[in-house]
C-alpha cells in the first residue's frame, strides 16, 4: 500500500498557497509559511507505531509518508517509512532532492542514502516526488523491482508526465512504479493549478496497468505485478 507524499500532514494547502516554514528560512515569493513544529514527528513515532500495528493486523506492506523532525539536530525532513507485515519498520527514507519551489523553507536533503529491502515479492525501494529525476537511476543500479513512489505533483496543464514520461522511466530503468499522488476534495471544483490526481501503477515495460478513475477525492488504484523469478506469476 503506497500513500501520497507527506500524507499524514498534507504537503501544501490545496490551493498551493501555503507551505511549511522553519524559523526565518525564506519561502518562494507568493507563498506563505506555516510553522511545522506541532505537525512534525519523529521516526520512530506515533505514525510509524500506528501504521505498524495496521500492517501487522492486515498482513501488508504500507508506506508512511510524513513530515519528520530530528529532535537532536532540529532539522526537518520529507520522509517515507515502509512498515512490513510483521509490524516492523523495514525502510526509513528521507527525500534526497527536496523541491525548492515548495520545500526551501523547511526541508533538509535526506542523509540516509537509498535503502532497499528484499521481500518474497521482490526488492522494494522508496522515492518521493522530485527525487525521481536523479534517484531513479540509482534505484535501478540497486536492482529495485518495485518502486514505491509517493507524489505531490505540480505541473503545466498540457503535461505528458503521467501519460508518457513517468512510464518511460519505468521502462528505461526496468522497475515497476506504484505511484500515489495527492489530490483535492471531491467537493472542490478544478483548482487553478495542475498535477493533482492521476495515481497509477506502471509495469517495468512501461505499460500503465491501473489508473485512478477520478482525479478528485480519495480513490484506490491496484494491479497485480509479477513476482521476480517466478515463472508462474
Amino acid at each position: 500500500v503506497v500513500l501520497p507524499e507527506t500524507a499524514i500532514t498534507g504537503y501544501m494547502s490545496s490551493d498551493i498557497r501555503k507551505t511549511w516554514q522553519v524559523d526565518d528560512r525564506s519561502v518562494t515569493d507568493g507563498l506563505s509559511g506555516v510553522d511545522p513544529t506541532d505537525a512534525a514527528e519523529t521516526v520512530p513515532g506515533i505514525s510509524t507505531e500506528m501504521f505498524g500495528e495496521l500492517a501487522d493486523k492486515l498482513d501488508i506492506y504500507i508506506t508512511v509518508p510524513l513530515l519528520e523532525v530530528d529532535r537532536k539536530t532540529g532539522r526537518y525532513y520529507n520522509t517515507v517509512c515502509l512498515m512490513g507485515p510483521d509490524g516492523n519498520m523495514l525502510l526509513h527514507y528521507r527525500k534526497r532532492d527536496p523541491w525548492q519551489w515548495a520545500e526551501r523553507g523547511w526541508a533538509t536533503p535526506g542523509d540516509r542514502g537509498n535503502p532497499v529491502v528484499d521481500t518474497p515479492f521482490g526488492r522494494l525501494g522508496c522515492l518521493i516526488c522530485f527525487d525521481i529525476h536523479d534517484q531513479a537511476a540509482i534505484m535501478s543500479e540497486l536492482k529495485v523491482d518495485h518502486l514505491l513512489y509517493s507524489i505531490a505533483w505540480v505541473d503545466d496543464a498540457d503535461s505528458d508526465w503521467f501519460d508518457e514520461r513517468l512510464p518511460a522511466i519505468a521502462k528505461q530503468y526496468d522497475m515497476n512504479i506504484i505511484g500515489a499522488n495527492w489530490t483535492v476534495s471531491r467537493s472542490e471544483k478544478d483548482p487553478d493549478w495542475h498535477g493533482y490526481g492521476q495515481s497509477l501503477v506502471i509495469a517495468r515495460n512501461g505499460e500503465v496497468l491501473a489508473r485512478t478513475r477520478r482525479d478528485h477525492g480519495a480513490d484506490i488504484v491496484w494491479a497485480e505485478l509479477p513476482v521476480p523469478g517466478d515463472a508462474n506469476q
